[in-house]
């Protein structure tokens, strides 16, 4: 991608956007606002291509950390209500690629159980409630 290699990119953009975008809305609570902060992301990463930073991170933990602080710099433009809270520790696995089997074992779930509620949380996301919301409703 170094090389403005725009196949890469298109690979990059396809095994990251879902993880990003979900983070996105969870961070705004407002998908076209998410979106946009997205587009964002991938602009800096396409113009940055070659360059990460020797921050240490996942090429992974780069792009999620890319979109987290291109979230908060949307929320404060943007003047939407929320803080600085820290992200629920089953969508904060989740978006690392923790298994499904990881994130059962540190919830002390089944796996079946935790199926249900990342799928409850995911259908959150995509209708746009809060995340807790959806857990609380699949707890039940």
């Amino acid at each position: 991608m170094a090389s403005g290699d725009r196949a890469a990119f298109d690979m990059l953009y396809e095994a990251t956007s879902a993880q990003l975008h979900a983070l996105g809305v969870s961070i705004l609570k407002d998908r076209p606002i998410a979106e946009d902060a997205l587009e964002q992301v991938y602009l800096r990463i396409w113009s940055e291509a070659g360059r990460q930073p020797e921050s240490g991170l996942s090429p992974m933990a780069w792009l999620l950390t890319l979109t987290r602080e291109m979230a908060l710099e949307r929320m404060r433009a943007e003047g939407l209500p929320g803080g600085l809270t820290r992200p629920d520790p089953v969508e904060a696995l989740w978006l690392e690629g923790a298994s499904l089997q990881a994130l059962a074992r540190r919830e002390g779930r089944t796996a079946p159980a935790m199926r249900e509620l990342l799928r409850a949380r995911l259908a959150a996301l995509r209708g746009g409630r809060a995340p807790q919301e959806a857990a609380q409703g699949a707890a039940r």
